[in-house]
């Protein structure tokens, strides 16, 4: 029997790009069809929505024939043919709910892709139920291949299925509407109101019980050790925030006034030029770094990169109703990026280019997360330190010392909110907090780490941003801090060996094991893990008075 993966699960990493296709050209060609909605395949070759009732009917027609089978145990290698032929039928309709996903983002405000999207959700949570009551009728059953079919699952995910019910799948839809509601309300306002307390309320509630169902206190402790299968807990976030506090707290100050003080004294061009790398849409600077970079870099790893253009796996989108922001996802057996507004610097395709180049080797929900994250932050620090050898003395000095601060404010923020979302998901009044209550938290938690008001001015009004994060990706804004600390280490071998970095980076992708967990296979890579003191210190130097 197949353990299938979670059909809700939408890899969304934040970063981004422009407009490769024309938003009226998708709304024109609507149709219903026979379908749930759906687009037409001229749009681009991968966003063909077309699910349709023919394709579930044909998936749970193979489910009862394995059930049978399976429940008959005589032929345990027919019973595996079929598990496979029905996993093929699951990953079809998966495809089409990151399509659904990628076309919603497009136009968050179209009823109609909203809908589209809600639908395909409900049609695939309805099938995950039903899929998981087969196999809950077949482990208790009298199978004589039970023992057999079963011997690849581990205790917690028999566990998960035993657990999983109607109550479980009502909630994932539900939030899943809550999400598409958030995304409606904040492309009007990034503050929040009235409404979207209610909506994260009701969020953290529906997590918990979710948690609770599954046998988890909550909904923190769930996500960290089955969505993100982590493999580290709070004695090393213990140890990360202690860290943080005593090397990057003081480094990032001077990280900032270092950069302000070598940016001041350039020229308007070069200023653009610096910021622009980080901030500007990538195809507005007068040179195409990230080309330049791609031709540098070694040959197989610039072909799976070139791939997401040359086969047209990616979406560029500029309107101002699409979610700003940029994911990776995985359709049709390949990764696929998307790319949203504002969010199309070099910097950010680099990013996403390291997701793609990961996705190309094995398939990112199969990946460690914190590990995907790795893979496309190492991508950008490989990509800084091409730019040492590229740009003059004084342009690249300025640019190090931005991104620098960029990434010890990506740490320290990520840190913190984290932190903040433990304390929300452990309260005793979880889901019935007011705005003021929630502001108080997280001022609580950014206190431990200094002057609020000097850190909101360094991080860029953290009070904005963590209200940005939390609704969409719960629980996860850990992996960019823990992934951040892991990706410099790169950098720092790079300074010293650039083959060095770049083999231990390649076996990070290539040599990637999906079961050995996030720190053997930095271990296995040769890169220093977010519980090392090393890199802190090393970056820490740079800055000391």
């Amino acid at each position: 029997m197949k353990r299938l993966l979670a059909l809700l699960l939408v890899v969304v990493m934040v970063a981004s790009l422009c407009t490769g296709c024309d938003l009226e050209d998708i709304i024109a060609l609507f149709t219903d069809g026979g379908q749930f909605g759906g687009t037409d395949a001229e749009v681009n070759p991968h966003l063909h929505f077309k699910l349709d009732q023919q394709m579930l009917d044909a998936f749970y027609e193979e489910m009862d024939r394995v059930e049978a089978m399976a429940i008959e145990g005589t032929d345990v290698e027919a019973i595996d043919a079929a598990s496979d032929q029905l996993e093929e039928l699951y990953m079809d309709i998966v495809d089409q709910i990151q399509i659904a996903h990628v076309l919603q983002s497009m136009d968050v405000e179209d009823e109609a892709l909203s809908e589209q999207y809600l639908t395909a959700v409900d049609k695939g949570v309805q099938l995950e139920t039903d899929y998981n009551a087969m196999t809950r009728r077949v482990y208790n059953s009298d199978s004589a291949a039970k023992e057999v079919l079963f011997e690849d699952w581990t205790q917690d995910e028999i566990d998960r299925m035993l657990a999983h019910n109607e109550e479980i799948a009502s909630l994932e839809k539900r939030n899943e509407e809550l999400t598409v509601e958030y995304r409606e309300l904040s492309q009007e306002s990034l503050s929040w109101d009235e409404e979207v307390v209610r909506i994260y309320n009701e969020m953290v509630k529906n997590c918990n019980r979710i948690a609770e169902l599954y046998g988890y206190e909550n909904y923190y402790e769930y996500a960290s050790r089955v969505i993100y299968e982590r493999d580290f807990g709070a004695e090393e976030r213990s140890k990360m925030r202690s860290y943080a506090t005593t090397y990057l707290m003081d480094a990032v100050y001077g990280a900032l006034d270092t950069f302000l003080s070598k940016y001041e004294g350039l020229g308007f061009m070069d200023s653009n030029l610096v910021t622009g790398l980080m901030y500007t849409d990538y195809d507005d600077l007068g040179t195409n770094y990230v080309a330049d970079y791609m031709q540098s870099i070694p040959g197989d790893v610039a072909e799976k990169m070139q791939a997401m253009f040359d086969e047209q796996r990616v979406v560029f989108v500029d309107d101002t109703n699409a979610v700003e922001g940029a994911f990776t996802t995985y359709i049709d057996g390949a990764p696929f990026c998307f790319f949203g507004p504002g969010y199309q610097s070099s910097t950010t395709l680099i990013h996403e280019l390291g997701h793609y180049y990961g996705g190309t080797m094995v398939e990112l929900w199969e990946q460690p997360l914190d590990i995907s994250e790795v893979q496309s932050q190492g991508n950008e620090w490989l990509f800084v330190y091409y730019l040492s050898e590229t740009l003059s003395e004084e342009l690249f000095e300025c640019f190090l010392h931005l991104t620098i601060t960029d990434n010890m404010t990506i740490i320290l923020s990520a840190l913190m909110i984290d932190q903040f979302e433990e304390m929300v998901y452990t309260h005793p009044n979880a889901g019935e907090l007011t705005l003021e209550e929630y502001e108080a938290l997280m001022n609580q938690v950014v206190s431990q780490y200094g002057d609020p008001e000097e850190i909101n001015y360094v991080i860029g009004d953290l009070n904005t941003y963590w209200k940005m994060v939390v609704v969409e990706q719960p629980v996860y804004y850990i992996s960019y801090a823990v992934s951040a600390v892991a990706a410099m280490d790169i950098y720092v071998t790079a300074t010293e060996n650039e083959e060095q970095a770049w083999t231990a980076y390649r076996a990070l992708v290539e040599e990637m094991d999906p079961d050995a967990g996030f720190l053997k296979n930095l271990e296995n890579a040769g890169i220093d893990g977010p519980f090392e003191e090393d890199v802190y210190a090393y970056f820490a130097n740079l800055y000391a008075y």
